[in-house]
């Protein structure tokens, strides 16, 4: 489209060659006048033209810029999509990363909660605390395997959208542990804030 639109700043020409063979048909009431004319005539005809349109008024001149314009948009359009596909990777990726932690946390959350009940349970049989301790360890104990299943659920949410974004349908990530990622370079100073906050 802009070689296109640079050419309207050009002139424009054209060359046109025609060859005509014509046949007298004998077939008609005057027949004896064409006896003495060929039945068969050849005529060859050229012609050329050459046009130029002044850009006296710049409409050229803004439709060669527009389409630049166009093009640089695409362009740009092409690398915003490509940077959005990015972040949407890095924050997937980190999302089902958050989530191994705590499911790591949960785990252990979730073995002190175990023993808790274990031992209120003792407790009570032994007289020593009433029932409703062992209902509350036990409320704990349930909420700890609540939160332990939301976590779970959220990270195979994370990894089927990288599945989705990646085109890698059978993508399974093995569970990870955030602090064992690369700790990333400290920006250099003067970088606006909303930089270093993304």
């Amino acid at each position: 489209y802009v070689r296109q639109a640079f050419n309207s700043f050009l002139p424009e020409g054209g060359i046109n060659l025609e060859t005509r063979n014509d046949k007298a048909s004998n077939e008609t009431a005057a027949r004896e006048n064409f006896k003495s004319t060929p039945r068969i005539s050849h005529s060859n005809l050229g012609s050329m033209s050459l046009s130029y349109e002044l850009d006296f008024w710049g409409r050229i001149r803004r439709s060669n810029e527009k389409v630049q314009a166009n093009l640089l948009s695409s362009h740009y359009a092409k690398d915003m999509m490509k940077l959005t596909i990015i972040a949407m990777v890095v924050n997937n990726y980190f999302a089902l990363r958050a989530a191994d932690a705590e499911i790591i946390i949960n785990t252990n959350t979730l073995k002190t909660r175990e023993e808790s009940v274990r031992l209120t349970k003792n407790r009570v049989d032994a007289g020593l605390v009433s029932p409703i301790d062992f209902h509350q360890a036990m409320w704990l104990l349930a909420s700890a395997q609540q939160e332990e299943a939301d976590f779970r659920r959220q990270r195979a949410i994370a990894e089927h959208q990288l599945a989705f974004i990646t085109g890698k349908t059978d993508l399974q990530i093995p569970v990870g542990n955030l602090k064992l990622l690369p700790i990333p370079p400290i920006p250099p100073i003067g970088l606006p804030s909303d930089l270093i906050e993304n």
